[in-house]
C-alpha cells in the first residue's frame, strides 16, 4: 500500500543563529539581555539558566525589530542566558533558529 503526498505545501525555513549576545544590571532585580537582531525572524526565546548546559525559557516575545528582553535575576547568583529566533510558518507551527552562544553573568 503506497501512501504519498498529494501537495508539498510549506518551503524549508532556515534561521542563522542569534549574535551578539551581551547581559548587563538594568537594575538591582533585572538584566538586560541584548542581542543583534537577524533578519526573517518573527520573535525570540531567551533562556536563563543556573546550568551552563540547561535550557529554561523565561521569555518568547514576538517582535521583528527586538534586540534586547529585560529578565528576572537573584542579587548574587551565576546564571547561564542564550537566545534563539524565530518564525511561523502558514500553518502557525514554530521554526526555531540553533541557540546562541551561551553567556555567563552574575548580578551584584
Amino acid at each position: 500500500k503506497y501512501l504519498g503526498l498529494t501537495s508539498i505545501t510549506d518551503s524549508i525555513y532556515t534561521l542563522k543563529k542569534v549574535t551578539g549576545v551581551k547581559v548587563t544590571k538594568y537594575s538591582s532585580t533585572k538584566v538586560k539581555v541584548s542581542f543583534t537582531n537577524i533578519s526573517g525572524e518573527r520573535g525570540y526565546q531567551v533562556s536563563k539558566s543556573s546550568k551552563e548546559n540547561g535550557t529554561y525559557i523565561v521569555s518568547t516575545f514576538a517582535g521583528a525589530s527586538a534586540t534586547s528582553r529585560t529578565i528576572t535575576a537573584t542579587k548574587g547568583k551565576v546564571y547561564y542566558y542564550k537566545v534563539r529566533a524565530y518564525y511561523v510558518r502558514e500553518d502557525g507551527t514554530k521554526v526555531y533558529a540553533p541557540w546562541s552562544v551561551t553567556t555567563k553573568y552574575k548580578l551584584k
